[in-house]
């Protein structure tokens, strides 16, 4: 039981900083087109 809630910790975790990750790969690609068009 114990190891399942460890388990079901590290998806969150890893769902979180995924989604943490593309919004920063979104965000990056935005300030790059930006500067393109600049």
């Amino acid at each position: 039981m114990g190891s399942q809630l460890i388990h079901y910790k590290n998806n969150i975790k890893h769902r979180d900083m995924y989604s943490f990750c593309q919004t920063l790969i979104h965000f990056l690609s935005i300030c790059m087109g930006s500067q393109a068009v600049l």
